[in-house]
């Protein structure tokens, strides 16, 4: 098998449709795609798998043993791409969560408004819970 170079993911998932809808027709629907443009893209792909992905019928259309390989494995890559955006999301945003403090009473009525503004208007989205203990039963 030769090396594979020109599969994007748009091309994969258009792929996943034809194959879940059962019909070029059905899936171009789907996507908001010419019908012509979805089959030459599923000819572009055969072409550079040099597999043969579905068999064509005037009917029915049914995916072979080759087409089925490519279709779970770029499922799993779409799936991947989703996830990888979701965590870059997540380490993007950093700033979200919860931080309790536990503090001695004292420095709760000195330090603490202060810092507290300060936390907030830097971490709006962090929620902060405040535990004040008495100096016997503050550890770190």
């Amino acid at each position: 098998m030769k090396e594979v170079r020109n599969v994007n993911l748009q091309a994969l998932q258009l792929y996943i449709a034809v194959v879940e809808e059962g019909s070029f027709t059905k899936a171009a629907e789907r996507c908001f795609v010419t019908q012509p443009y979805l089959s030459q893209l599923v000819k572009q792909l055969e072409k550079e798998y040099d597999v043969q992905l579905l068999n064509r019928s005037t009917r029915t259309l049914s995916v072979t043993d080759a087409g089925e390989v490519v279709y779970e494995q770029a499922r799993k890559m779409v799936h991947c791409m989703e996830q990888t955006k979701v965590l870059l999301e997540q380490v993007k945003d950093v700033h979200r969560g919860e931080v309790t403090i536990a503090i001695p009473p004292l420095v709760g009525t000195i330090v603490l408004p202060q810092l507290s503004k300060h936390f907030r208007e830097r971490y709006p989205n962090v929620k902060m819970n405040l535990i004040e203990l008495g100096a016997k039963k503050f550890q770190i």
